[in-house]
């Protein structure tokens, strides 16, 4: 249950700042005044990190992003919840000197929404939006981790187009994003089996990952394939990590409706098979005869 309650203005700052990477993937990060301790969070979309009196991290993250604290020396964790926090890095040129600063907010305006969320098995998953402040103790040292989770959600309107496999008319619960068209995984998995370009998926709960096999044949798992939806969806940032053959990869996903929809031509090219748009037949065709192409 949430409550409300006064805070004094909580802010910090870093004297250095380095903006990491632009696609969800999972970060690590050691624990202060241990050898071993670490806290991982998946789904982050960019790092910034600082030494400072304070000594913190920042991190934005996707909405279900995963904490996962490991560790033998860690005497205490706590995760807390402020739904205005927020964060600003900035950069400034002072007598040729260039100084980037990053500060974290709490509670701008004195008061907060703030929830205390459950650990399971030194797990707990990040579902608001707003800023997260996990604070790790050992017995020699503090470490403090802001993990803020900003409203990414996009539009997905079902898609008009007309989809060809090999030739062969196929129809898909298929979005339009951002004038790309994304599919669920399992559904490009399922129309590509038995074809050259086939490929498995499996799930990691455990570590919130999806696992890709290459040229192997997919397994069915219940509910591909369907179809019939018609309403605007609203898509999230997927959180969870992407592994092809072990390797992890960048890919463009977005959570709708409690499944996973991926850029189809991200797909064409980390798995080779070609893509093309015919805007006259308002048609989208896969090939696996063919490699990929850039559009």
């Amino acid at each position: 249950m949430k409550k409300i309650i006064s805070l004094m203005l909580a802010t910090a700052i870093i004297t250095s700042c380095l903006i990491g990477s632009a696609y969800a993937s999972t970060e690590t990060y050691s624990v202060k005044g241990s050898s071993s301790s670490t806290v991982s969070i998946s789904g982050v979309t960019k790092k910034v990190f600082g030494r400072s009196t304070t000594d913190f991290y920042v991190a934005d993250a996707n909405r279900y992003a995963t904490v996962n604290v490991s560790g033998s020396d860690i005497v205490s964790k706590n995760i807390k919840y402020y739904s205005s926090g927020t964060y600003t890095c900035s950069t400034s040129k002072v007598g040729g000197t260039t100084t980037t600063n990053a500060s974290v907010s709490l509670s701008a305006a004195g008061t907060d929404t703030i929830d205390t969320l459950t650990w399971t098995n030194n797990k707990v998953q990040l579902k608001w939006y707003g800023m997260y402040e996990l604070t790790i103790q050992t017995s020699t040292a503090t470490t403090i981790i802001y993990i803020y989770l900003g409203d990414t959600s996009v539009q997905a309107v079902p898609t008009s187009c007309k989809i060809y496999v090999n030739g062969e008319v196929v129809s898909f619960d298929a979005y339009l994003i951002n004038n790309n068209n994304y599919f669920k995984l399992r559904d490009i998995a399922y129309a590509l089996n038995s074809t050259k370009k086939q490929f498995n998926v499996t799930w990691d709960s455990a570590t919130d990952s999806i696992n890709l096999v290459s040229n192997t044949s997919y397994t069915i798992v219940g509910g591909e394939m369907g179809t019939g939806k018609t309403a605007t969806a609203t898509g999230t940032p997927s959180s969870s990590a992407i592994y092809l053959d072990g390797s992890e990869v960048s890919l463009t996903a977005y959570l709708i409706n409690s499944n996973n929809y991926f850029k189809l031509r991200d797909l064409g090219e980390l798995f080779d098979f070609n893509v093309t748009w015919d805007s006259v037949t308002n048609s989208v065709y896969i090939d696996t005869t063919t490699s990929y192409t850039e559009d």
